[in-house]
């Protein structure tokens, strides 16, 4: 939740801030990155907007373990379970307002959010 307040909480886009936290898990599912939450955004150089000072808003908490509720019912077998970015999906970057999703760092293809999204806004 800390590291998602200080991604995105500007877009104000529960769609947009799911995204990070699939970035995230996407990361875990890699071998290019360690096997825990907690390690891949913790890595230097990686989530510049998390600080362990940043609050942990209600809506944001709630939103984080919807979308690992989904994690974990995709692992189980589950299909279309609300992914909100597809599994290639580990970097992205923002210009203050929004953020961009790629399958590369600084480069790759970019996310274009065709995948239908279980929330709101």
């Amino acid at each position: 939740a800390k590291v998602v307040y200080g991604e995105a909480e500007v877009t104000d886009s529960d769609t947009e801030m799911a995204a990070v936290i699939w970035c995230i898990l996407n990361r875990v599912d890699s071998k290019q990155y360690p096997d825990t939450i907690y390690e891949v955004i913790t890595q230097p150089y990686q989530f510049h907007g998390y600080n362990p000072d940043n609050p942990v808003m209600s809506r944001i908490q709630n939103l984080c373990f919807d979308v690992i509720r989904r994690y974990e019912r995709e692992k189980a077998g589950e299909q279309d379970v609300g992914r909100v970015l597809p599994k290639e999906y580990m970097y992205f970057e923002g210009n203050g307002r929004h953020n961009t999703f790629s399958t590369e760092y600084h480069g790759g293809k970019v996310w274009e959010w065709t995948l239908d999204s279980p929330y709101d806004n």
